[in-house]
């Protein structure tokens, strides 16, 4: 016997192609669910110095939450899974951001590479958790 876990047949057509996409979504469905806080989109930069110094220049953030943030940041710079930065919210020079000069500690928990469809090269998508909920 195997230790292997067995997957359906698809082709046996014991399990149809719509059962496994449905229980894919599902899937996808209940990692959506694991967000404690609702995302915004506030129009947000954040700044990412890691933990050796090196600093990742101002980048939009695409949404923001108590818990966390998604940004999108150039291919270069070598964010992965597990490594911890200091972020800066926010942009000090401009006097009306209400998290200007925000400073925190996140983690990175999810990234995605995103292919160029407009010109400005690949980037990789990256998603954080604050290591403490911060007011929005």
């Amino acid at each position: 016997m195997s230790d292997t876990p067995s997957t359906p047949d698809v082709d046996s057509g014991s399990v149809s192609v719509a059962e496994v996409i449905d229980e894919r979504k599902h899937a996808l469905d209940s990692i959506e669910e694991r967000r404690r806080w609702p995302r915004s989109v506030l129009g947000e930069t954040a700044t990412l110095r890691a933990l050796s110094g090196a600093e990742i220049p101002a980048r939009p953030v695409d949404n923001l939450s108590e818990g966390g943030l998604h940004l999108t940041a150039p291919i270069g710079f070598g964010m992965a899974v597990g490594q911890r930065y200091e972020v800066l919210l926010g942009q000090p020079d401009t006097g009306n951001d209400p998290l200007a000069g925000e400073v925190c500690y996140a983690t990175v928990v999810r990234t995605r590479i995103v292919l160029d469809s407009s010109g400005d090269g690949d980037r990789l998508g990256v998603g954080m958790c604050f290591d403490a909920p911060i007011a929005l």
